[in-house]
């Protein structure tokens, strides 16, 4: 009876704060008339039943076992009230609180003290969650970490020269282009890249071939991190062009002592290693150093002269924490467990493990963290990067965004913000002037999902009809996760397909059987308004600023009744006016409906002051420019048939790029290079043996 009367208060002070109570320091939720009736009417039957519950308790066993009364009728507040609402008790509401009861809770994150709670954490992690009300700042009480790992190469390693790409003087003084990265400024590793000299090409994940640009093609070298780390097997993703220093990371299984081979098939047996050489000359590569840690390698970036290397790792997890294998290791040695963040929820078993290089010392770890729960999606700003989990254990899915700073190598945990919804993807992410900016889809309504956790907790039929139609959000976070602006309920059964964030004026695009392209004003934090809304045919799954008042879509076309896909479509936005968004230029390339390209930004090259852009599709490469008219005029159809290469293109691996007037498309094992002053004529092939 005890824990019925508990409950009760429980489940009273949970339909406060669904209903307007306070979660952030500000209202959730304004709730109609109609909810409001029907919620109290909800209480007050539920009170009867309490009430007469407890009276034949009370018959039998005596008041003396009930030591605390019903608390008084109370009618859930409007949304003029709600700023007066109490918190409820934690103690009361922490196993009754829908997990992110409220459209943004901060959940508390915190540094195991060893590995024993992580596996706790690990082992609870299905049979349970916590709901956090308030604000719980994690402090980094780490302290210089510099472990070293041998790396047999003699001699001391001297500090690199890591002048950004776009500042490097070519010697011909000719301009070039780099990755396309998601956050402007932050270089993201990849298979492709060049220095305005040599065009790097990481070949069937083995070999990283130097061929030397201009008139004349041709192969100065290549390094084979596998002969470094003593493995043949393949295992180099990508790497880093950074000055006078090449960073290789690769990732795959261990070998064993008495094998050259990988053996195991547990996911924990997977290392991701950075091999860095020093290219002064890049005829003649200088290994310098080799770093490694536990898990396959998942993405890195360069800001600010650091490194910073992320991998995934899955710890083996037995039926005792005596015969688990809960410890990575990083930089040659164990992880110290006060370095493992666990998250106020557990989504998952893996741990992503973000690590910082100084490239100036390639063989050891400047410091690190691991977070348990890992991360699904993973955005980098200037500042700080977030780990995207979803908590599908909900009445609606919540994702979960952890908060990690960084600078100059120096790695701390913040907080953790839950929203309503799932994220799409990293560009529905933003982090701007200290505020974060995010987009959500989610399914049903406020109202639906405060009545159906009420008719779980007190037993009565339900039916939403709202239940599975979609809505969307955006939220504006400040540095500690907490809610500062919201708007609900957006595009009524369409979810987001794509987004961009350019200052403090935001762009995306949801689907149905249309395109609306909507315009946000985030000026005002506290106040984000939706300014523009374009309708259009298919959807933009991908959208790039384009220069100035001109924003870059690509995507499908579909059919306005079905919406099944039917092409391949090109727009251009006109963004002068966000109030008056307007799609001035498309090209539609029929019965293409799958650009595998589109899987992949960094694949896509879009360059503004070129005019120009151009992807891979089936067996071609299609570049396109843009005139002065702002009309889209195909300049370049490659069909990889032509020069026998069809065998040899890995597509995923190809990319575009220019060096002051040749245009270059290179992957796989080739180089091809076209004049851009002579209508994108091909004037040389090299096959890379």
């Amino acid at each position: 009876m005890r824990r019925g009367r508990r409950a009760a208060a429980a489940a009273l002070a949970v339909i406060t704060t669904l209903a307007g109570g306070v979660v952030t320091g500000t209202p959730v939720y304004a709730l109609d008339n109609d909810t409001e009736s029907r919620i109290n009417e909800i209480i007050a039957e539920a009170e009867s039943r309490i009430e007469e519950a407890i009276s034949q308790a009370q018959a039998e066993i005596g008041e003396a076992e009930i030591p605390f009364a019903l608390p008084e009728a109370e009618s859930v507040p409007s949304a003029g009230a709600a700023e007066e609402a109490e918190e409820p008790a934690e103690e009361e509401t922490a196993a009754l609180v829908p997990e992110g009861g409220g459209d943004v809770a901060v959940s508390r994150i915190r540094f195991a003290e060893d590995y024993r709670e992580v596996y706790d954490a690990v082992m609870s992690a299905g049979g349970g969650h916590y709901y956090y009300e308030d604000v719980y700042m994690v402090e980094d009480a780490a302290e210089d970490i510099m472990y070293d790992n041998s790396t047999g190469v003699a001699g001391a390693v001297a500090k690199a020269d890591t002048v950004p790409a776009a500042e490097m003087d070519t010697g011909a003084g000719e301009s070039y282009s780099e990755t396309n990265v998601r956050t402007e400024g932050v270089d993201e590793a990849d298979v492709v890249k060049t220095d305005g000299r040599n065009i790097y090409i990481l070949k069937e994940h083995r070999d990283l071939v130097i061929v030397k640009a201009g008139e004349g093609l041709k192969v100065l070298s290549s390094v084979h991190p596998g002969d470094v780390l003593g493995k043949e097997m393949p295992g180099a993703e990508e790497f880093f062009v950074n000055g006078s220093l090449l960073h290789v990371i690769c990732s795959g299984r261990k070998e064993s002592e008495d094998s050259p081979y990988f053996y195991g098939n547990d996911a924990n047996d997977c290392v991701t290693t950075l091999v860095t050489y020093d290219i002064s000359d890049p005829g003649h590569p200088v290994l310098t150093g080799t770093v490694e840690q536990s898990g396959l390698y998942t993405q890195a970036r360069m800001y600010g002269g650091m490194l910073y290397l992320f991998s995934r790792w899955y710890p083996m997890v037995r039926s005792t924490y005596e015969e688990s294998d809960m410890v990575p290791s990083v930089g040659g040695a164990d992880a110290s467990a006060d370095h493992v963040c666990i998250p106020g929820i557990v989504t998952n078993n893996d741990y992503m493990i973000a690590t910082s290089v100084d490239p100036g010392a390639p063989g050891k770890v400047r410091d690190y963290k691991i977070l348990l729960s890992g991360a699904e999606q993973l955005y980098v700003s200037a500042e700080s990067f977030y780990a995207v989990n979803v908590d599908y254990d909900t009445y609606n899915p919540r994702t979960e965004i952890v908060k990690f700073s960084f600078d100059g190598g120096e790695i701390s945990g913040v907080a953790a913000g839950r929203l309503r919804g799932e994220v799409n993807d990293t560009f529905s992410i933003d982090e701007y002037n200290g505020y974060l900016r995010v987009l959500t889809t989610y399914e049903g309504s406020v109202r639906g999902e405060v009545l159906e956790f009420l008719s779980d907790i007190f037993g009565f039929d339900y039916y939403d009809e709202d239940r599975w139609v979609r809505h969307n959000a955006i939220y504006v976070l400040d540095t500690g996760m907490q809610r500062v602006g919201c708007l609900l309920d957006l595009a009524e059964g369409e979810e987001i397909k794509s987004a961009r964030f350019m200052g403090d004026t935001g762009y995306f695009v949801t689907f149905r059987n249309t395109d609306p392209l909507f315009t946000v004003d985030l000026k005002d934090p506290a106040h984000p308004v939706i300014t523009g809304e374009v309708k259009l045919p298919g959807f933009s799954a991908y959208l790039h600023p384009f220069g100035e008042n001109l924003l870059l879509g690509l995507g499908y076309e579909a059919n306005e009744q079905t919406g099944s896909t039917t092409g391949l479509k090109l727009s251009l936005f006109d963004t002068s006016d966000p109030t008056d968004v307007r799609e001035i230029s498309r090209s539609v390339i029929d019965r293409i409906t799958w650009c595998p390209a589109l899987d992949n930004y960094k694949s896509i090259f879009a360059d503004a002051g070129k005019r120009l852009t151009g992807f891979f599709v089936e067996d071609h490469y299609l570049l396109y420019s843009v005139d002065e008219e702002n009309r889209f005029e195909r300049v370049l159809l490659y069909d990889f048939f032509e020069d026998s290469l069809q065998g040899e293109v890995d597509y995923s691996s190809m990319r575009g790029l220019y060096i002051g007037d040749t245009f270059y498309l290179a992957g796989g094992s080739f180089v091809a290079a076209f004049d851009m002053n002579a209508g994108f004529e091909k004037t040389e092939v090299l096959k890379l043996a």
